[in-house]
């Protein structure tokens, strides 16, 4: 599954009584944190509502979403440079 709003999952597995997940390495802050270490206004909030839906869509449409989707998984990129 390739989609810009979704990160790709090289691996997953059990190994040595623990799970893993192996995926691409998003530099950045995760919903959770960014909502810790500041308010959004109104605008940022907004901004992150249709790529989050647009990518949900996506998934749900191949049907790779599962139930452990959470607020843990949405990130917030850094800007380049």
């Amino acid at each position: 599954m390739n989609h810009p709003n979704l990160v790709t999952i090289h691996d997953f597995g059990h190994a040595g009584g623990f799970f893993y997940l192996l995926m691409e390495f998003v530099d950045g802050l995760n919903l959770r944190q960014l909502l810790r270490a500041r308010k959004l206004t109104p605008e940022e909030a907004l901004a992150i509502v249709p790529p989050l839906c647009d990518a949900l869509q996506f998934a749900m449409t191949g049907a790779l979403f599962t139930a452990t989707s959470s607020r843990r998984t949405c990130c917030s990129t850094r800007p380049a440079g």
